[in-house]
C-alpha cells in the first residue's frame, strides 16, 4: 500500500506530506480524547506546532503559579512578622503592668503593717499574732 502511494504521487510529495503531518498534526486525530497525552503518538496526532504551544503555555502557567505562591508566602511572612511585633509589644506591656502591680502590692502591705502597728484601740479589733499568721498564709 505504501509503495502504491509513493508510485502515484512520488517520493518528494510523500516526504512533504509526512513532514506537514509531523509539523501540523494529523487532521482529526487531535480530537480523539487522551491521544495527545501518549508520548510519541500524541506528538504526531497534535503536531509539533500545537505541542510547542502547549509546552509554552505549561511553562508560563508554572511560572505564574510560582510567582503567585511566592507572593502568598511573602504576604504570610509579613503578617507573621506583624503578629510577632504585636505579641512582643503586648509582652512588654504585660511585664510593665506586673511590675506596677508588685509595687502597688508592696505599698499596700507596708500601709497595712503601719495600720496594724498603729491599731491599739479599745474597740476589740486589735490584731494579734494569730491574726498576723492567718493573714500571712
Amino acid at each position: 500500500m505504501i509503495t502504491a502511494v509513493i508510485r502515484m504521487i512520488g517520493l518528494p510529495a510523500c516526504l512533504v506530506i509526512l513532514l506537514l503531518a509531523y509539523y501540523e498534526g494529523v487532521p482529526g486525530a487531535s480530537r480523539i480524547p487522551f491521544l495527545s497525552s501518549v508520548p510519541i503518538v500524541g506528538n504526531l496526532a497534535t503536531g509539533r506546532v500545537h505541542s510547542y504551544a502547549a509546552d509554552q503555555v505549561r511553562r508560563a502557567t508554572a511560572d505564574l503559579v510560582a510567582r503567585s505562591e511566592l507572593a502568598a508566602v511573602r504576604a504570610q511572612l509579613a503578617r507573621e512578622q506583624a503578629l510577632r511585633r504585636i505579641a512582643s509589644e503586648a509582652e512588654i506591656e504585660a511585664r510593665e503592668r506586673a511590675r506596677n502591680a508588685l509595687r502597688a502590692k508592696g505599698l499596700a502591705e507596708r500601709e497595712l503593717d503601719v495600720r496594724i502597728a498603729a491599731d491599739s484601740g479599745a474597740d476589740g479589733a486589735v490584731w494579734t499574732e494569730g491574726d498576723l499568721e492567718w493573714l500571712a498564709r
